[in-house]
């Protein structure tokens, strides 16, 4: 592993600031999904709706999110909209990368940040790669600016994709009315 140089100018503010940034562009992500979700479930109902599904963990709306635009496709399909059947492929790919984007999340923000002092004063901050036990040796770190560039590489074509899905299920909510019904929505404990 390659040494890397605290700068002269660390200013752990940065980091901070990035990871609440980080943070902040992973919630319009996830609100995004239950906005799907309840105009999917109960277009006349959205408020309430909403609130039926707002305790969802980030990886239950992925699921459920695709399981009930899977299922509007499928029934579109089935009454001649070709355009619905072009949106199966993509809206799966949007949801394998939302995972992917979610675990990444789920690293940063449980992952443990060691503050590095020399001489009384900060000299960086480094997110540890596993768990650290009081007394252990910090030999495994990364640069948390690093780990949250990496996460967030791509989000922004993956944030665009995902605005159009949802532009579609408003498209498709106004068109029909409370499609699936409740019953429909998968098992939240299941993977």
């Amino acid at each position: 592993m390659t040494q890397k140089r605290v700068p002269r100018d660390f200013n752990p503010e940065r980091v901070y600031r990035r990871l609440g940034e980080f943070i902040v562009a992973l919630q319009w992500f996830e609100d995004t999904l239950l906005d799907m979700i309840t105009k999917l479930v109960a277009p006349e109902r959205f408020f309430a709706a909403r609130a039926a599904f707002l305790s969802m963990r980030f990886a239950e709306k992925i699921r459920v999110a695709e399981h009930m635009f899977l299922q509007v496709v499928e029934e579109l399909g089935r009454e001649g909209d070709s355009l619905a059947a072009q949106w199966s492929e993509t809206f799966r790919e949007i949801c394998n990368r939302l995972t992917k984007l979610n675990e990444q999340r789920n690293k940063v923000v449980h992952s443990s940040y060691v503050e590095l002092m020399a001489g009384g004063a900060l000299k960086g901050i480094v997110l540890a790669k596993e768990r650290i036990k009081r007394g252990a040796a910090l030999h495994d770190y990364s640069d948390p600016i690093d780990e949250l560039d990496s996460a967030l590489r791509g989000a922004g074509a993956l944030a665009l994709e995902l605005s159009r899905a949802a532009t579609q299920v408003t498209h498709w909510a106004g068109r029909r009315r409370a499609i699936p019904k409740n019953d429909d929505v998968p098992d939240r404990k299941k993977k």
